[in-house]
């Protein structure tokens, strides 16, 4: 199979060119509270670079806020002709399943490091639970088959106190944590 595209030239297309200005004044973030903003700046924190967060951290002014936000989902829009961000609407859903599953009595599951990883990453190739094997804490690995700029991937979540709360204790992704001796680490 090819693509391929017809061209005529007979045929008029209307574009709207709306200009960021008017779209802006009509979105949804032109009517952010400052709670609001508080919330998304926490969430977006998962995902956004060292350099929007730099600038984010540096914004006073509410209308700048408001904007850095908009721009901030729309760079991330797969598709900017549709009148929905796909992009954001699956990172919030991935924070609504987090939240789900992955909440204990210490913490929402977005912030969990399981929630986090989930929406960082996307839902994991595979799962593989170990929380009753004898003589080791309860854990999961988790095993992406492709995460883009490492390849194959894995996760290792540790229930380390038995309290429900699974934390991070070694991953092969670059910049996360990293413990060569997590297995024998996990005894009992």
């Amino acid at each position: 199979s090819r693509k391929f595209f017809v061209y005529n030239p007979d045929v008029e297309r209307a574009s709207q060119v709306v200009s960021l200005e008017e779209s802006f004044e009509t979105s949804q973030y032109a009517r952010m509270t400052e709670e609001e903003m508080e919330r998304m700046a926490e969430h977006i924190e998962i995902i956004a670079t060292d350099a929007e967060r730099r600038r984010l951290r540096g914004i006073r002014d509410l209308m700048e806020r408001r904007r850095f936000f908009m721009q901030f989902w729309n760079v991330r829009d797969p598709n900017p002709n549709t009148p929905v961000n796909e992009y954001q609407d699956e990172f919030y859903s991935l924070i609504q399943y987090a939240n789900d599953r992955y909440t204990n009595s210490f913490r929402e599951g977005w912030e969990t490091d399981r929630g986090r990883t989930l929406i960082r990453y996307g839902a994991p190739t595979a799962i593989e639970p170990h929380l009753f094997d004898r003589g080791f804490v309860p854990y999961e690995v988790w095993e992406y088959n492709n995460i883009p700029g490492e390849g194959q991937a894995m996760f290792v979540f540790a229930d380390e106190n038995e309290l429900g709360e699974f934390e991070l204790v070694h991953s092969t992704v670059t910049g996360e944590v990293q413990m060569a001796n997590w297995l024998s680490e996990l005894r009992k």
